[in-house]
């Protein structure tokens, strides 16, 4: 099955900025209203269940690596940029330096349908296979069809050295 996901705008969240739905969202929560007879329906609609977060060990996006595994080095990641790093373990880490004292890491799997999203460009990660883009600052959407954000990814930095938190 494809999924064509259509959005619908909506009126203005609580933070003032307009947002969209996509139309799986919208049958899903009709389907909410049709009480237990779309129980059996519902099961369908969601992808996974996680919430929005930084990711740990017992969550699915966090890495299998122990923490301290070291990941990079400041020089390896461009102020205003980034790149993606895999650990010993084999997992793809997203680090991004949104400002010159920050890095951020990021579980670079997009929440839509699972493509590996870019590294920044102007603050945004953008996924090459529907589009979504995200913010470097905080993996927030800024555009669908993705409607959660990046999984954030504990780190730590010692002076140059970028590990795992």
């Amino acid at each position: 099955m494809t999924d064509t996901s259509t959005t619908t705008s909506v009126p203005a969240g609580p933070a003032g900025g307009a947002g969209s739905v996509a139309r799986r969202q919208v049958l899903c929560g009709a389907l909410l209203l049709g009480g237990a007879a779309g129980i059996g329906v519902l099961a369908s609609c969601g992808g996974p269940s996680s919430t929005p977060g930084t990711a740990t060990s017992s969550d699915p996006g966090a890495p299998s690596a122990s923490p301290g595994t070291p990941l990079a080095t400041l020089a390896d990641v461009p102020v205003g940029g980034g790149t993606i790093v895999t650990t010993p373990a084999g997992d793809a880490v997203l680090l991004v330096r949104p400002v010159a004292g920050t890095v951020k890491a990021y579980n670079p799997t997009c929440p839509h349908q699972g493509s590996r999203v870019q590294a920044p460009v102007d603050g945004v990660m953008t996924c090459p296979s529907h589009g979504s883009r995200f913010r470097a600052t905080d993996g927030s959407v800024v555009r669908g069809p993705a409607v959660r954000p990046l999984r954030e990814i504990a780190v730590t930095l010692t002076g140059q050295r970028i590990a795992l938190a």
